[in-house]
């Protein structure tokens, strides 16, 4: 049997400050062109599919839904 190293745990930190989500709303329905969403199913859905391609432990704040598509960069 072999055994593995794994990373410390991912934990929410009790002395972190409170979240301006409405500062956050406001800038980015300024700057991103597409869709802004806070709902608790966007976000939801946003956290399913970010286990697919980033950390688990990550807490979805909003969901971003932009207009375009942009092009690959060339390689």
């Amino acid at each position: 049997m072999t055994t593995s190293d794994l990373p410390a745990p991912v934990v929410r930190r009790t002395d972190a400050p409170p979240q301006d989500t409405a500062a956050l709303e406001h800038a980015l329905r300024e700057r991103v062109d597409g869709e802004v969403r806070f709902d608790a199913g966007s976000r939801a859905a946003q956290e399913a599919f970010g286990r697919f391609v980033g950390p688990a432990q990550r807490q979805a704040l909003c969901a971003l839904m932009p207009d375009f598509v942009a092009e690959p960069a060339p390689e």
